[in-house]
């Protein structure tokens, strides 16, 4: 996950890349084995950092920011994301960001999902909250458009995802910490 710039409001975008990642490298990491409990303490202390960037940015506005806008970007993902190696920690992260970081979304973008992705949505949309679910977006063929008539301006993207910001100026970039 990468932070990078922030919408017309002040939400800070978060970038996953979710297609990037190779499930079978995930099996090897991390001290020899994919530990859904190490990926979930990331995931708490990447969000806790999210969290204090959100603080500045509302000092920084004089308004309370508590949201963020999520982009999942899926170029690359494939039938290898789809087996339960990877299913179940997914589960268990989407769990642990509804009951422990509630209300914190306010809009996600999914781009560049595969045809595939249709299928994986059918399995993965019922973990999901209704309230969530209203808030997610899959975007097709022209997603910076769609984008921008969301507030998300062209100089808070990353320029692999066609916005203006270099790629390494993203605030935080998750990486395995165990």
């Amino acid at each position: 996950m990468d932070v990078f710039g922030n919408d017309a409001l002040g939400h800070p975008l978060l970038v996953h890349r979710i297609g990037e990642l190779e499930p079978a490298e995930l099996l090897t990491e991390c001290g020899g084995a994919f530990e859904v409990a190490a990926m979930q303490r990331q995931y708490v202390r990447d969000f806790e950092l999210i969290g204090a960037h959100k603080r500045e940015i509302g000092a920084e506005r004089g308004a309370m920011i508590y949201k963020h806008v999520a982009i999942i970007d899926l170029s690359g993902f494939g039938t290898k994301h789809m087996g339960s190696a990877f299913r179940g920690p997914v589960k268990e992260t989407i769990d642990l960001s509804q009951y422990f970081y509630p209300e914190c979304l306010w809009k996600m973008f999914i781009i560049n999902a595969p045809w595939i992705f249709s299928a994986l949505w059918r399995v993965v949309s019922p973990w999901l909250d209704p309230v969530t679910k209203t808030k997610i977006h899959v975007l097709k063929g022209d997603f910076l458009t769609e984008m921008q008539q969301n507030d998300i301006p062209l100089d808070a993207l990353p320029v692999s995802l066609g916005g203006t910001m270099e790629d390494d100026e993203g605030m935080l970039a998750t990486k395995c910490k165990e």
